[in-house]
């Protein structure tokens, strides 16, 4: 039976000029990895402000992948967009956000943002596959 808890721990790591140079989720209960991390090297040196903006579409271009790749994607970018706007203090960060921020420091190199996303999708949020009679 699958674990009931479904938030997720986000890590976050930008480099100089607020560029994207790491990323990554995992759940928190166990630490097993969200997805496979195949988003990051389609954000890498992205500045922060620019992932807000992201859609799966854009994102993916023509890439091909299985639907499961696909969700898993959309999962991350999710996350990642919560933690960017946290970050740009957009979102509060606050317990009762869809981003629970836990800490930002910095090593001197890079900004690492951690903390705990809510993996609940508003409807809005998924795209139809557009594949079925009733999409």
């Amino acid at each position: 039976m699958p674990c009931t808890d479904i938030k997720e721990r986000c890590e976050l790591t930008l480099g100089p000029d607020d560029r994207v140079v790491g990323f990554s989720l995992h759940k928190d209960t166990c630490g097993a990895p969200v997805g496979t991390g195949s988003i990051l090297p389609l954000i890498a040196h992205l500045r922060v402000d620019e992932v807000l903006d992201l859609d799966l579409q854009t994102l993916m271009g023509d890439q091909r992948v299985t639907f499961i790749e696909e969700f898993m994607l959309h999962k991350e970018l999710v996350a990642l967009r919560r933690a960017a706007a946290v970050y740009l203090g957009q979102s509060s960060g606050d317990p009762t956000a869809p981003f629970v921020l836990e800490s930002i420091h910095c090593d001197g190199e890079h900004i690492v943002v951690k903390g705990l996303s809510q993996v609940a999708f508003e409807a809005s949020e998924v795209t139809p596959c557009g594949g079925c009679a009733s999409c």
